[in-house]
């Protein structure tokens, strides 16, 4: 199980500012849709994110320090895991059976 790392949310920090936006629970939670995170979860951490000294002009790896350094947000991070998905499949005969997106090169 795959759980978010303070670089993750570092880098989805990042992008939300670097977009000009702010983080809200709205906005993290239409970055976060590959992580399993309730509503209680991700307002929660927005509001802990808006407390961090973080703002368009910092790099990525300083709004993951800003994250590291706080305990809070860490504990936080450490809830928080990545969808799992499993795909069965059953193939009888001719063709093809292929599990997500198939590329043809002509």
């Amino acid at each position: 199980m795959d759980f978010m790392t303070s670089a993750v949310l570092g880098g989805i920090v990042y992008d939300i500012l670097k977009n000009r936006l702010t983080i809200t629970s709205q906005s993290l939670q239409s970055r976060l849709t590959s992580w399993v995170i309730n509503d209680e979860t991700v307002v929660n951490l927005a509001t802990q994110l808006n407390r961090l000294d973080i703002d368009a002009e910092k790099s990525e790896r300083s709004i993951q320090r800003e994250i590291e350094n706080s305990e809070d947000l860490s504990e936080l991070v450490e809830t928080i895991r990545r969808v799992q998905s499993t795909i069965t499949q059953q193939h009888s005969g001719s063709g093809d059976n292929i599990a997500g997106d198939k590329i043809i090169n002509n």
